[in-house]
């Protein structure tokens, strides 16, 4: 089987021949990686990434290896700003996350959920989003300095205080900035 495919959106069943099985997947991101951190072409990682998370899903692959390929593209997206692909990923990471898969990374993911719904412009629905988050989040994890970071810049954009937002912009966690940058 080839390391590399191209994405092909299903419209029936796949080719049992043409599904790569995980230990040729965990290599292909590696290529993957390796060749983002060189080229920082979004593009052909995007359709790599697409691909891969592809032959996953049609074997059911629910594991740290699924998480580690939807971190990977999220995170990718997000320095892309490609929050279509990003809003993919973090809707399987949360349940991939809530099932002990990489755990320890849903603070991070959650930060750019809340730092996304944040600086997307429609202040009702950020309310809301952030809403709905915080009814999922324990104490723990509220106190997380990258979700309790989301939280003030929320609260900094909804009050229109620029000069918490700006203060908070300065030190973000992680990719928080490539969201305020938006």
């Amino acid at each position: 089987l080839a390391l590399e495919r191209d994405f092909n959106r299903l419209s029936g069943l796949p080719d049992p021949d043409q599904v790569r099985p995980e230990p040729v997947l965990a290599d292909a991101l590696e290529v993957v990686k390796r060749r983002y951190a060189q080229d920082r072409r979004y593009d052909l990682a995007r359709e790599q990434l697409k691909a891969i998370r592809q032959d996953l899903t049609v074997q059911g692959v629910r594991n740290g290896f699924t998480a580690d390929v939807y971190e990977t593209h999220a995170r990718m997206a997000v320095e892309a700003d490609d929050m279509a692909e990003f809003n993919v990923c973090q809707a399987v990471l949360r349940g991939l996350h809530a099932a002990g898969h990489h755990a320890r990374n849903a603070p991070e993911f959650c930060a750019y959920g809340l730092l996304h719904a944040a600086t997307d412009g429609d202040a009702a629905r950020a309310a809301e989003q952030v809403g709905a988050a915080l009814q999922r989040l324990n104490a723990r994890a509220l106190g997380h300095p990258a979700i309790r970071q989301a939280l003030q810049v929320h609260v900094a954009i909804q009050s229109r205080d620029f000069h918490a937002f700006f203060r908070h912009w300065r030190r973000m966690h992680n990719l928080g900035a490539y969201f305020a940058d938006r």
